[in-house]
């Protein structure tokens, strides 16, 4: 039974040989190698790359979403006047005559 094993592990071990030393595997290996990792354009700066695109467009979603209430703001401070006056005392402690302003923090 022993020598029955060592024969099989021994078959095995020429297969994972043949297989490793086969010049198709080699070419392949080392394709995907220089392509992961040592290309210029290889994998891993890909990944940072899309990571980085991904960061960035979320900056502008905040940027847009910041500009769309900015909008807004001013829409509203230039068709009241009203409007305008509260958001001046709110903003810049603006005030009329005879009128003292307290601001509480």
């Amino acid at each position: 039974m022993g020598l029955k094993m060592k024969i099989s592990a021994l078959k095995e071990r020429s297969r994972i040989l043949r297989v490793l030393l086969n010049k198709f595997f080699i070419v392949t290996l080392a394709f995907v190698i220089s392509i992961l990792f040592v290309s210029k354009n290889n994998a891993i700066r890909w990944i940072e790359n899309k990571y980085n695109i991904y960061q960035q467009e979320k900056i502008i979603r905040q940027y847009r979403e910041e500009i769309r209430k900015t909008d807004d703001k001013i829409k509203e401070l230039t068709s009241d006047l009203d409007s305008l006056e509260k958001y001046a005392r709110e903003h810049y402690y603006f005030l009329k005559e005879n009128e003292e302003v307290f601001i509480v923090e």
